[in-house]
């Protein structure tokens, strides 16, 4: 459910926010939902936490689509759209065996995607502008 209103409402965020804020704050609330998931108590905590990564990470892959349409050539186009979708399966996959050989969720969502989801908001906000299409219409508003 979280990626379909995620889905739903990225494209209201980044028409009116920017590219950039929308990925800070798509990524912002994945990171708040992994954080959630793992310090809940129950499992009704688990599902909101869940909810959140859902409507937060799928929305940041929309967003990063935004960005190579808006900033590559068209020769390149495809072929970086086609590595965002195979390294986010490939991190799914590499996440499942760490979850066979750790046995612990809890520690290897904090290791594996906690903080590397901190460190690229962090990278987000420190190393990428926003696109010029969206600086182009936000000047023509």
């Amino acid at each position: 459910m979280g990626c379909f209103f995620g889905y739903i409402s990225v494209s209201i965020m980044v028409d009116n926010m920017g590219r950039k804020k929308a990925l800070i704050i798509s990524y912002g609330i994945a990171t708040l939902g992994m954080i959630v998931a793992v310090l809940s108590p129950n499992l009704y905590g688990v599902g909101v936490g869940l909810f959140m990564m859902g409507y937060g990470s799928d929305s940041a892959i929309n967003i990063c689509f935004y960005f190579i349409t808006e900033t590559m050539e068209t020769k390149y186009r495809q072929k970086y759209s086609i590595l965002i979708q195979v390294f986010f399966s490939l991190g799914g996959v590499v996440n499942i065996g760490y979850f066979y050989i750790f046995k612990n969720w809890k520690i290897i969502t904090w290791i594996f995607l906690i903080v590397p989801s901190v460190i690229c908001i962090i990278l987000i906000v420190k190393v990428i502008k926003d696109t010029p299409y969206f600086l182009v219409k936000k000047n023509s508003r």
